[in-house]
């Protein structure tokens, strides 16, 4: 798991389409982003009903689709970090 940490710096591609476990950037409502894992949830048939974004701390819920107005910008391709 990669750790973000303040002043790192992320490159989001808004046209990459998200898989399960890349880490995405999202609107929840209409003013709160949230960085976090992208985990698809399916029903016990398999077929698809939505998705989590699993944030990274772990003191904060995870946000279902089902249950919030969520909207993915993009998905994380790059993640740098200065050495000292």
């Amino acid at each position: 798991e990669p750790e973000f940490r303040i002043d790192d710096h992320i490159i989001i591609d808004p046209q990459k389409l998200p898989q399960t476990n890349d880490y995405v950037l999202a609107l929840n409502g209409k003013t709160n982003v949230v960085l976090g894992k992208y985990v698809i949830a399916s029903s016990t048939s398999g077929q698809q009903t939505g998705f989590t974004i699993e944030v990274l701390n772990q003191n904060f819920p995870s946000y279902s689709s089902i249950e919030n107005d969520l909207i993915i910008l993009g998905t994380v391709v790059e993640h740098q970090r200065k050495l000292n």
